[in-house]
């Protein structure tokens, strides 16, 4: 039998005594990955390869020994790992680097650090931001393209694509349907956003820039802190641990803004405002099951944001905020994000759910 195949009746078990049977995944895509001390049960015709760690994927890829697996047949009836343990996928994904909050912490941390010193090279301040074309074509699309290279460089090397971009079968289980309602009702509410009365003004060179340095504004920041963050802290906490820290990781992300010259009670009030939104853009990966929404959607909500000040004049900012059609269109965005917020913590705990897929299935003794 190929290494790779899975032999009916193989099982795994938690160290809660829950046994999962894998007969019902054909699919060796779908074949889950269990951590902390993880029991083993092979039935009586059972033959399995189970990787023990370190590189993941199949020999054509290279790196993978023989010795990295560990057979088990009717003779290893019940065998006990301290550690990860993992099926080999197949070659679907290919996991260099195995998961772990410190990796989280580290990237999410240096991707902060590393957008302050390319803006900071970039000589822009923070309140600039935003207001011309060359501002942000300086102070978001030069910083975030570079970023986002070197966030594509990280994820390869790892081998995380597959988890950062959607949720997998060994992901904690999906939200029921109806919290569908919560990105629906976000996604309105960055289209209330946008001042399209202003858009206008700001001519199509603006609009342009704008839209491509809000895209990589959703892409580098997702990627790093619903993507990387996530994979990384799912390693080793639980999932109500990896939604706070990831959205805290986020919140501070917005505290290097101080030292790029925005006040310290505005910088405060933002990071709050941050770990508030990063809480929204985490449930809705777990809601929709693939980052590529919450891109999207934290894309339109910058563009939106900034659809208010680009092209301005201080002068105009004061009039602008008087105006009683963008004030209401600011109050119909609020009301719809205070909606999703309440389905969301009405579902709190099928987002957080830390059974996973895979334990859904049949047990078998």
């Amino acid at each position: 039998m190929s290494r790779n195949q899975i032999a009916p009746g193989f099982s795994l078990s938690d160290s809660s005594g829950s046994a999962v049977n894998l007969s019902d995944f054909r699919d060796r895509r779908n074949v889950p990955s269990v951590s902390d001390r993880t029991l083993i049960r092979a039935g009586a015709s059972a033959t399995v390869w189970v990787h023990l760690g370190g590189r993941f994927g199949p020999q054509t890829r290279g790196g993978i020994k023989r010795e990295d697996y560990q057979c088990l047949d009717s003779a290893n009836a019940v065998w006990q790992y301290a550690g990860r343990v993992n099926q080999d996928h197949g070659g679907d994904h290919h996991m260099r680097i195995q998961p772990r909050p410190s990796l989280a912490w580290a990237i999410g941390i240096g991707y902060a650090l590393l957008f302050l010193a390319l803006v900071a090279i970039m000589n822009v301040g923070y309140d600039e931001i935003g207001k011309t074309t060359d501002s942000i074509i300086k102070g978001m699309v030069v910083p975030l393209a570079v970023g986002s290279i070197v966030l594509i460089i990280v994820t390869t090397w790892l081998g995380w694509w597959r988890p950062v971009l959607r949720e997998l079968p060994t992901d904690p289980a999906r939200p029921p349907r109806w919290m569908l309602a919560v990105p629906i009702l976000v996604f309105v509410a960055t289209l209330f956003g946008i001042d399209y009365g202003h858009l206008g003004d700001m001519g199509v060179a603006m609009i342009l820039w704008l839209a491509v340095g809000t895209a990589l504004v959703g892409f580098s920041e997702e990627i790093t802190y619903r993507g990387l963050a996530v994979v990384g802290f799912r390693g080793g906490y639980s999932e109500a641990r990896v939604w706070l820290f990831s959205a805290l990781l986020f919140g501070l992300l917005h505290s290097v803004n101080v030292i790029l010259g925005q006040g310290a009670v505005s910088t405060i009030r933002q990071v709050i405002f941050a770990f508030v939104l990063g809480s929204v853009f985490y449930a809705i990966r777990r809601i929709s099951g693939t980052i590529v929404v919450v891109m999207v959607i934290h894309a339109l909500w910058d563009f939106g944001t900034f659809t208010h000040v680009a092209g301005r004049t201080d002068a105009d900012l004061a009039a602008a905020r008087t105006d009683l059609a963008t004030a209401g269109m600011g109050l119909l965005e609020n009301l719809f994000v205070l909606v999703a917020i309440v389905l969301i913590v009405v579902g709190a705990k099928k987002i957080l759910k830390p059974k996973t897929s895979a334990q859904t299935a049949a047990v078998e003794s």
